[in-house]
């Protein structure tokens, strides 16, 4: 198993130039319930996961899933996504 020491911000912000992203999703539900959810997401092989697991512990929030092949980090929470990224992005 790889280690990975503490990361930075601006390690985050190279690595999610190079493999993460960004997204706004609209939604409408029956009639005229609609809403907004923004989201940012970093994708890898599992046997990465160690990268994604510091960057959780560097925003303190996030879910990381797990695929056959692949492993991703995600955050969905708007304060986290504002408060953090604003820093570095």
């Amino acid at each position: 198993m790889k280690s990975i020491r503490k990361i930075t911000g601006e390690y985050i912000a190279g690595f999610v130039d190079g493999e993460g992203c960004f997204s706004l999703t609209y939604r409408k539900d029956k009639g005229k319930y609609f809403y907004w959810k923004a989201s940012f997401a970093v994708a890898l092989r599992k046997d990465d996961k160690n990268i994604l697991e510091s960057i959780r512990e560097y925003f303190c929030d996030g879910a990381i899933s797990y695929s056959r092949e692949n492993v991703r980090f995600e955050i969905a929470n708007p304060d986290v996504l504002s408060e953090k990224n604003n820093s570095f992005f």
